[in-house]
């Protein structure tokens, strides 16, 4: 499945990051990502990193689908939109996905 080749380019468009406190090189970080918000043509994404069970960093980008060739904003394929709900703020995939 070639998302590009059906029209999903997804662009960021706002990132906002916040450092909690420090990590150092040698921590192991644990990565937990939840889709927020579902648009039309857009979503967000809310990554939070954390070591030891604290909370190192916190994230969230906007992301907008691009039609490529034109440059602009497109709708995304109900299929991928359902996919990001169905995971949306950490509720299982739809099944398929």
């Amino acid at each position: 499945l070639d998302l590009v080749d059906r029209g999903v380019d997804p662009s960021v468009v706002a990132a906002v990051l916040t450092f909690k406190k420090p990590a150092r090189f040698e921590d192991e970080l644990d990565v937990h990502v939840a889709c927020t918000r579902v648009g039309g043509s857009s979503f967000e994404l809310h990554t939070e990193v954390c070591s030891e069970g604290h909370l190192v960093a916190d994230l969230v980008l906007t992301y907008v689908n691009v039609d490529a060739a034109q440059g602009v904003s497109r709708r995304l394929p109900e299929d991928v939109a359902a996919t990001l709900r169905g995971v949306q703020q950490g509720a299982p995939a739809p099944e398929g996905s």
